[in-house]
């Protein structure tokens, strides 16, 4: 089985509410929001669009997957949790 490495981009659009103090400003509530303190109450995806295609190797699946979570696991592993195509086979 061969693999391919798809990179997308897409628009995702949040929606917060704020409680601010009454000595507080907009100002403060986008410094909230900047700063990852909130939760937010909507997500809503937009188009996304593909930037490039190309087949992988092991060694690009090993590269892609550097500084996250997965980086410890072996490319059977990944493969395995993210294709549905190499969990039928």
């Amino acid at each position: 089985m061969k693999y391919a490495m798809v990179e997308s981009q897409a628009t995702v659009y949040f929606r917060y509410l704020v409680a601010l103090e009454e000595n507080e400003t907009l100002d403060d509530a986008v410094s909230y929001v900047e700063q990852n303190e909130l939760d937010d109450l909507l997500q809503c995806w937009d188009d996304e669009v593909v930037n490039n295609v190309e087949y992988a190797t092991d060694a690009d699946i090993e590269n892609a997957v550097k500084g996250s979570y997965m980086e410890d696991w072996g490319v059977r592993q990944i493969k395995e949790v993210y294709c549905v195509r190499a969990k039928q086979g």
